[in-house]
């Protein structure tokens, strides 16, 4: 089977200039009888900030069919670095292999694009996504979303007659 990028327009591209930060772990606290679940207060700010300056770039229409989603973290570099290093790391040469885990940046992300409804109705929809991890000069996170190309019964039959006609 071949992977095949399908991306259809528009392809939107920004970037976040923010020091990328993880989801933080829901938190839970009892209210009588019951246990109510809440997001912590830094993870809720971090997600409204971004979404702040996110939201200039929301496309017209959310996506409603598969979206691809890729994001780069760029992390500051450290001031103990020697200067080779952190040369290297300006020129994006250096991978952050360090804490926050990839997955947990991507969630505060995809959780903040979700929740304002202007990106994609649901996290679902999205069904390629890749991210990278790297410390660079400005920080931020460079977000890159395009709607991905769904086959159509029409579409499919073409494909199949061609092959079939190709053989």
């Amino acid at each position: 089977m071949t992977f095949v990028e399908r991306p259809l327009s528009p392809v939107i591209v920004f970037t976040v200039p923010l020091i990328p930060a993880a989801k933080g772990r829901p938190r839970f606290a009892r209210v009588g009888q019951f246990v109510r679940t809440f997001t912590p207060a830094k993870t809720e700010e971090a997600e409204r900030n971004f979404v702040a300056l996110a939201a200039p770039h929301a496309p017209a229409a959310p996506f409603d069919g598969p979206v691809g989603i890729d994001l780069t973290f760029m992390f500051p570099i450290p001031k103990s670095w020697p200067k080779w290093k952190k040369e290297a790391a300006a020129a994006g040469e250096v991978e952050h292999t360090s804490k926050p885990d990839a997955d947990n940046v991507q969630k505060l992300v995809l959780d903040a694009l979700t929740g304002t409804g202007r990106w994609f109705r649901d996290d679902a929809q999205i069904t390629t996504l890749r991210s990278r991890k790297l410390y660079a000069a400005a920080t931020g996170t460079i977000v890159r979303i395009w709607g991905r190309a769904e086959i159509t019964a029409q579409a499919w039959k073409a494909k199949k007659g061609a092959a079939i006609h190709a053989t």
